[in-house]
């Protein structure tokens, strides 16, 4: 966008100007802004543009980050000998090239991050052009040459297999250039070691003038497969390149069921990964099925809610074909993924959608409601109340289930006196056991107390019954207060409901920990 030999007077024009035009310029075009004009270096380098600027880019490539870009990207190679890759990315994402040429080494773009990408494919996410052709002619083609230095060797590949021609595509190279190379000998149907083709590379680097031309030549498969069963298809969705997407869908032998070895499929991967461009043309296609599990059961949206992925669920939720309520061969759905993860945003977004059933049980029988009241997600707890949740699917289910729980507390006897004289014989015959008894058996006092503010019907009689039941466990440190409440109840209810929200969920985590399901969510491997 920005020349260095240019300059641009921004003479007179208020701060608040030029803030708004830095914002919205891309990071890797900012070094170059500072280099055009005097009111750009200085804003840029202002401490409050920079911490703008840091949450942007947390926010474009970062999403799911809860620390800041620093920490962030330092994170991102956590082994000791890349210790240094974090400044080369950090100086990728604000356009610093001069300062990467520079800094940059061969052996910097066989290490990958935490999400499998080396600094080349950062380069070609963020379209840095300059830096990928810095990358192929200064330090990929020197280690093709001959001992002379001056013919390339056509036999040669590197330790992954890759010969100078895979390095040109995954550079985006011109296509005028990768067919020279195929002229001078280089054959388009050599693998790498890990089964890479020529048009694996393509996909992998959104060379969308390369792909086109090499989805023509007879002697490639389209599905071709890496060691990993890994497709084109499913590495540009991996990648989240859209453009390769198109061109790859428009192929008439393309095979959009393809699955990667763990039987992951296209519309799988992407919903991992969050690339929302991609599903859009993924789900648009008839062809997907938007409900195909992967392993143990899991589907696109499963996926997306545990990954925290907002508008990839609202994205899937628009479609018509969305099982809402499928589940893992454990129970578990996409309700139980955001429960799971106090994801209360992408909680409240499913449970606004008519199709879901609150109470799907998981394999013991417990519902969404019940991991929420045990794990003090006290927001989620709100909103699955709003909508009626129960704490167990089915009543024989619910006994047992509280029957083990209050023995793990160790005052089973109690809690089967009580039953018995509450129900009699009508125990089987129970609409349900609700939230609020499970919090009492289970000694969550802090939990009791909030159910009992959300309370709509017959107050009075649920604290009184509440306090039976904490007689009957023997629970007295929840006695004293909900005497106190119903005492009160009348004249100084808004007073108590005060008192009692504050330092809300301050149940000990290893309570918690020891009422929860074990090894609930693995997630894929």
């Amino acid at each position: 966008m920005f020349s260095p030999n240019e300059r641009l007077s921004l003479a007179g024009q208020p701060d608040e100007i030029v803030f708004a035009i830095l914002q919205g310029l891309p990071s890797i075009d900012l070094h170059k802004a500072k280099q055009v004009s005097s009111s750009f270096y200085r804003i840029i380098n202002d401490q409050r543009f920079r911490k703008k600027m840091a949450q942007t880019i947390l926010q474009q490539y970062f999403p799911r980050s809860r620390t800041n870009l620093k920490t962030t990207i330092k994170d991102q190679w956590p082994k000791e000998g890349d210790k240094h890759l974090p400044e080369l990315l950090f100086l990728l994402l604000v356009g610093n090239n001069n300062l990467i040429k520079e800094k940059i080494k061969l052996a910097d773009l066989y290490s990958k991050d935490i999400n499998g990408l080396t600094l080349q494919d950062w380069a070609c996410k963020l379209n840095n052009r300059e830096i990928l052709r810095f990358i192929y002619k200064k330090l990929i083609i020197p280690q093709y040459r001959s001992q002379d230095g001056k013919v390339l060797d056509l036999e040669q590949t590197d330790t992954l297999g890759f010969t100078l021609l895979h390095w040109a595509i995954l550079c985006r190279q011109p296509l005028s250039y990768i067919k020279q190379l195929k002229n001078l000998g280089y054959r388009l149907t050599t693998t790498t070691l890990s089964g890479d083709t020529v048009l694996h590379l393509a996909a992998q680097a959104n060379h969308s003038e390369a792909l086109m031309w090499l989805l023509k030549k007879e002697e490639l498969d389209v599905n071709a497969k890496r060691s990993n069963a890994t497709t084109p298809l499913l590495l540009a969705a991996f990648y989240g390149h859209s453009e390769a997407i198109k061109l790859l869908l428009a192929h008439p032998k393309v095979n959009i069921s393809a699955t990667h070895d763990n039987s992951a499929h296209v519309l799988i991967i992407a919903a991992i990964k969050g690339h929302n461009e991609v599903i859009k043309l993924l789900l648009a296609d008839e062809r997907i099925d938007i409900n195909a599990p992967c392993v143990d059961g899991h589907t696109a949206l499963f996926l997306a809610a545990q990954n925290g992925h907002l508008t990839t669920v609202q994205l899937l939720l628009k479609d018509k074909r969305v099982n809402i309520n499928a589940r893992r061969t454990d129970g578990a759905t996409a309700l139980f993924a955001a429960v799971h993860k106090a994801d209360t945003a992408t909680a409240q977004i499913l449970l606004a959608d008519n199709r879901i059933n609150v109470n799907a049980p998981y394999a013991d029988g417990a519902t969404a409601l019940i991991f929420a009241v045990k794990a003090g997600h006290s927001e989620i707890v709100d909103c699955l109340l709003n909508r009626n949740a129960s704490i167990m699917a089915e009543i024989t289910t619910r006994t047992r289930y509280l029957l083990n729980l209050a023995e793990k507390h160790n005052n089973k006897a109690a809690v089967e006196t009580f039953l018995k004289a509450e129900y009699q014989g009508q125990l089987p015959r129970m609409v349900s056991v609700n939230s609020l008894e499970v919090a009492i058996i289970a000694r969550q006092n802090n939990i009791t107390l909030r159910l009992l503010e959300k309370a709509k019907e017959s107050p009075k009689a649920k604290i009184i019954r509440a306090l039976e039941l904490a007689q009957a466990t023997a629970n007295y440190r929840l006695i004293e207060p909900l005497q106190e409440i119903l005492q009160h109840r009348n004249t100084e209810r808004s007073h108590f409901q005060t008192n009692f929200t504050n330092n809300f969920f301050s149940v000990a985590g290893s309570e918690i920990a020891s009422l929860t399901t074990q090894n609930l969510y693995s997630g894929p491997k």
